[in-house]
């Protein structure tokens, strides 16, 4: 035994310092609030929070979620392009449009807004008029082309169906003039519509671009001065199908 006391002192006093010293570590824990029990509590709690916020980090640099930034987003600005085109055997009728639009967020998957936009045309048809040269006074058709120019007005919804997919309804009027050409008058143009737009929209801290690839507009009504065009060409009352129709770039806060 006494052979042994000189070994057990030395490893008697280690041990009541390294007690003291964990005693030391808990009491600092509780004064700063930490819920370990222990050395290794703190330090695998901090290397945990670390982890965390080089996460954190990591996904804001790469652009993050689309749907977790729309988190706490109450409205959004873009400006916007768009471009739509009806045709049939007879005639045909284009238009590009160069506008804004403002949304306000009802949940962070369902937007709804109002946009404003020029609207710049060219509507190229079959006009019917009276031959006075032929014997019979009969009616011919000349090929009329025909630009103009409005002012588009729109309610606008827009719904995310993923996190960067979504669906917009565009229910607009526009109202605008023919350009005189020749011997062609100009004239009064008005249309209005219903329009569906299916493409991504990709956010990130302060901005967000869209592209709208699928575009399907329904024509309520359609005339240049007195011709209803709508009924004339049935074609215009069903738009066609659009790919890359629209981009749009904007700011959300």
């Amino acid at each position: 035994m006494l052979k042994m006391l000189p070994l057990a002192l030395p490893c008697a006093l280690a041990l009541l310092l390294t007690l003291s010293a964990q005693a030391s570590a808990q009491d600092a824990a509780k004064d700063l609030g930490g819920e370990g029990s222990s050395n290794e509590g703190v330090i695998a709690e901090s290397t945990h929070v670390d982890a965390d916020a080089d996460a954190v980090d990591s996904d804001e640099s790469d652009g993050g979620s689309n749907a977790l930034i729309r988190q706490g987003k109450k409205a959004s600005a873009e400006v916007f392009v768009d471009y739509n085109t009806f045709t049939s055997k007879r005639e045909y009728f284009n238009t590009t449009a160069f506008g804004v639009r403002g949304y306000w967020f009802n949940t962070p998957d369902i937007k709804l807004g109002l946009s404003v936009a020029a609207e710049q045309f060219v509507y190229d048809t079959d006009l019917k008029y009276k031959n006075q040269s032929s014997p019979v006074a009969g009616f011919t058709f000349d090929d009329i082309n025909r630009h103009g120019s409005a002012v588009r007005y729109a309610a606008e919804s827009q719904f995310f169906v993923s996190d960067s997919v979504q669906a917009s309804f565009s229910l607009f009027g526009a109202n605008g003039k023919t350009e005189k050409k020749d011997s062609i008058k100009a004239e009064t143009y008005t249309r209005s519509g219903l329009t569906f737009n299916l493409g991504n929209q990709w956010s990130w801290e302060k901005y967000t671009f869209r592209w709208d690839w699928l575009s399907l507009t329904y024509n309520f009504a359609f005339k240049v001065g007195s011709q209803n065009v709508a009924s004339a060409y049935p074609s215009n009352k069903n738009g066609g199908m659009i790919v890359l129709s629209a981009l749009a770039f904007g700011a959300e806060w």
